[in-house]
């Protein structure tokens, strides 16, 4: 899993420097608070400088969208931390979310078992603890929300001037021109109508 994530964060995890010096008592996800900051993004509470030794994933709240499944595209937003002084990993939540399939070599094998059969809008919380080459970085909390790949909703009849567009294999769209004259202006048509938040 580690590895993984430092390749999902631009290898921010094997750029972190030598943890400081831990304290004796031990640390569990359950000591983790999950809030959010004034612009919607994660913020994470906790006393720094615990021992965490094993691997944890809390659900933070469950997805209504639609299920994971192996071999999925995937969409992720992730913030990472370090439990022993609190800096701030990596975030993708200011930015744009990373591309994945839902697959061991893209995710890791833990983070892989966490999501299959979850839902899109599903958040975790993952527990990380230093092993192998890591030992030097010391445990790192990460926040993982999934977010829809591709548009979801309810379809719109289809307008007779409007190209036809299907979902291909993977959700992406394949579109079919018709036979028809060819706008002069930019047109746009809503073929899904989404039910989330408002742009």
């Amino acid at each position: 899993m580690r590895i993984a994530v430092a390749t999902v964060l631009a290898l921010a995890l094997m750029g972190c420097s030598s943890a400081p010096e831990a304290n004796d008592e031990s640390g569990s996800i359950e000591r983790i608070v999950v809030q959010a900051d004034d612009n919607g993004h994660p913020l994470l509470e906790f006393d720094t400088g615990l021992q965490y030794t094993r691997v944890e994933t809390r659900v933070e709240w469950d997805g209504e969208g639609e299920v994971l499944d192996a071999g999925d595209p995937l969409l992720l937003d992730m913030y990472a931390v370090s439990l022993d002084d609190g800096e701030v990993l990596s975030s993708t939540f200011a930015g744009l979310p990373n591309a994945y399939l839902l697959a061991p070599e893209m995710v890791g094998e833990e983070l892989l078992k966490e999501l299959l059969g979850r839902r899109v809008g599903t958040r975790l919380l993952h527990i990380s603890p230093p092993v192998d080459e890591f030992e030097d970085e010391g445990p790192i909390a990460i926040v993982v929300d999934v977010l829809p790949s591709h548009a979801y909703g309810s379809a719109l009849p289809p307008n007779p001037d409007a190209p036809i567009v299907v979902p291909g294999e993977y959700g992406e769209p394949i579109v079919t021109l018709r036979e028809a004259e060819i706008p002069k202006d930019i047109v746009s048509y809503v073929l899904i109508q989404g039910d989330g938040p408002q742009i």
